[in-house]
């Protein structure tokens, strides 16, 4: 019985993460994006308290990389570095990061530049589970 209560409370949890998708109305749970210029967007990503950080970004670099690949680009760039979140309000996160999109090879010396072909395939199964 305790088992079974233990798998319970794990299924339940995990059914509470942020799941990947477009926010709701009211810009909870999820990604928005606009266009800022012909190759920029801010991408904004609000998760709950059940979603770590690491899935949050993972999140947030697999919704670049769709940008990406759906305006015929290769690569994206997180202009300020390593995304951070914005503010921590009770049972949530927000991120919000502007990405540069570019074409060929993404820029080797750039730690924040990603291939989004590869991002897309690495990330889909923390992402989408």
């Amino acid at each position: 019985m305790f088992r079974l209560g233990i798998l319970l409370a794990a299924a339940i949890l995990t059914g509470c993460s942020t799941q990947y998708g477009r926010s709701d109305i009211l810009g909870l749970n999820g990604y928005q994006d606009r266009k800022v210029s012909e190759d920029r967007y801010v991408i904004q990503l609000s998760c709950n308290d059940y979603t770590s950080d690491e899935k949050c970004e993972a999140m947030l670099r697999y919704r670049a990389a769709e940008i990406t690949l759906t305006n015929s680009y290769d690569h994206f760039i997180f202009v300020n570095g390593k995304p951070k979140f914005n503010s921590m309000l009770t049972l949530k996160y927000d991120f919000e990061e502007e990405v540069t999109l570019g074409r060929g090879e993404k820029p080797s010396q750039n730690p924040w530049a990603f291939n989004a072909k590869e991002v897309l395939k690495n990330l889909e199964f923390i992402v989408k589970g």
